[in-house]
């Protein structure tokens, strides 16, 4: 695990740049059973009245497992040991597998945009790969 959480390691301004606009409050950190110790992002609504959010988590492997098996799973390669988008209740889900580490999933919505979460898993696969 990193020693620092997810919102130490992604920087405001790489959230900002993928979501298209300033965030109107700070990251909130959050813990969830499922999603493990995150981060909530907020920059308001677009232009079409969208919700502009993120978030970033570090998971347990368990919750990988379990994610994949919710429903179809696109598998993503060249990311992690394994990695794949899934639907999730508020949002598109990237999941990340990093063996003998953990796991990660970003999520940024109301528009999936899985460039830009790829970006945002970026940061955290280097913390947890330090």
């Amino acid at each position: 695990m990193p020693d620092k959480s997810p919102c130490e390691v992604i920087p405001i301004e790489a959230v900002a740049h993928v979501l298209g606009g300033q965030l109107i409050k700070p990251p909130q950190p959050f813990h969830d059973d499922y999603l493990g110790d995150g981060c909530q992002y907020d920059a308001g609504k677009d232009r079409a009245g969208r919700a502009r959010f993120a978030y970033a988590a570090i998971a347990p492997v368990s919750s990988f497992e379990t994610a994949k098996s919710l429903g179809p799973a696109t598998p993503i390669e060249n990311l992690g040991d394994a990695a794949f988008t899934i639907d999730g209740e508020d949002a598109q889900q990237l999941w990340v597998l990093l063996k003998g580490r953990g796991a990660i999933v970003v999520a940024i919505g109301d528009v999936p945009n899985p460039g830009g979460a790829r970006q945002l898993a970026g940061h955290l696969i280097a913390a947890l790969m330090k």
